[in-house]
């Protein structure tokens, strides 16, 4: 009953709503230091979802390390997420899962677009923003929240975050993917869902089925699915030791997909003007001509 009260309650405000998802873009961030993956991240998601605004809601630190932070800084607005580490009356003692509770609050309340910072935007979103709700699921069928799209106010995401402060009991279950599966699967009381096949965003099966490994190792020809994705999840447990492949050399001189997908992201001379004046590399000059001096001189690391 409380379910369908609340989806009751979202559903008269949705009526008074705007007929798109907001082009807002939301990321969080528990860890203090910014990769070069989350640069190109951030970079792909301006230049091919042209959101309004792209907030970068963190907690549990000031600010972040790193050159690639002083490079898209000016692109992105930190929001500093307040919140004592309980939940439900316990302590929360996972990372995820605080960044579970950050993304289910602010998409509740805002609306847009959710995505981890290991998810690189490929092409524009086209028509999934004129949906009501946009989720996608994994090569093994579960649904997921690594990649959303939501309208502020959705009964679902307002259900979501009922749940998420109400039933938290420590375990994985109760928080983020998980839950975000139970209600989509099991309770099914929300017909404005669209539910997107693995070829959206998670095309790649990190249990071997279309093995990880290939994005990194091959041409992006050798993968039809790409055609259609439009966005590529690159992080599981399983591909932690590809993960530091992902440097700037490694990704100018790569053939493989990944590599292709990132150099692309820099086709568009329109996105470094605000970008700082780069000394000690050709990175962002060979690529980019048009970078000029604009804010400070960065220094980047040597890999």
């Amino acid at each position: 009953a409380g379910w369908l009260d609340t989806c009751a309650r979202c559903c008269r405000a949705m009526e008074r709503q705007a007929t798109e998802i907001p082009r807002i873009v939301h990321f969080t961030k528990t860890d203090a230091e910014f990769t070069f993956m989350n640069f190109v991240v951030v970079l792909a998601t301006k230049k091919y979802l042209k959101p309004h605004t792209i907030y970068m809601h963190i907690f549990g630190m000031s600010r972040f390390r790193g050159c690639w932070w002083s490079l898209i800084q000016p692109h992105v607005q930190l929001r500093f997420f307040s919140y004592s580490g309980y939940l439900n009356g316990l302590y929360v003692p996972y990372p995820e899962h605080i960044s579970d509770i950050i993304r289910i609050v602010v998409m509740a309340q805002r609306g847009g677009i959710y995505m981890d910072l290991d998810s690189l935007p490929v092409r524009p979103f086209g028509d999934l923003w004129s949906k009501e709700l946009v989720l996608g699921r994994q090569a093994h069928g579960a649904i997921t929240s690594a990649v959303f799209m939501a309208k502020p106010g959705s009964c679902f995401t307002c259900v979501l975050e009922q749940q998420v402060f109400s039933t938290y009991d420590g375990g994985w279950v109760s928080a983020g993917p998980a839950l975000v599966d139970h209600l989509l699967e099991t309770v099914r009381c929300f017909p404005e869902a669209t539910v997107l096949g693995s070829w959206a965003f998670f095309a790649f099966d990190f249990r071997g089925n279309i093995p990880f490994r290939g994005l990194f190792e091959k041409r992006r020809d050798s993968f039809s699915m790409l055609d259609k994705s439009y966005a590529l999840h690159l992080y599981d447990t399983r591909t932690r030791p590809y993960q530091a492949m992902l440097t700037w050399r490694w990704a100018m001189g790569s053939q493989s997909a990944v590599a292709i997908a990132i150099r692309d992201v820099f086709t568009d001379r329109t996105l470094f003007h605000a970008l700082p004046r780069v000394n000690g590399t050709d990175f962002l000059r060979n690529i980019c001509p048009a970078v000029t001096s604009v804010q400070k001189d960065v220094r980047l690391p040597e890999s």
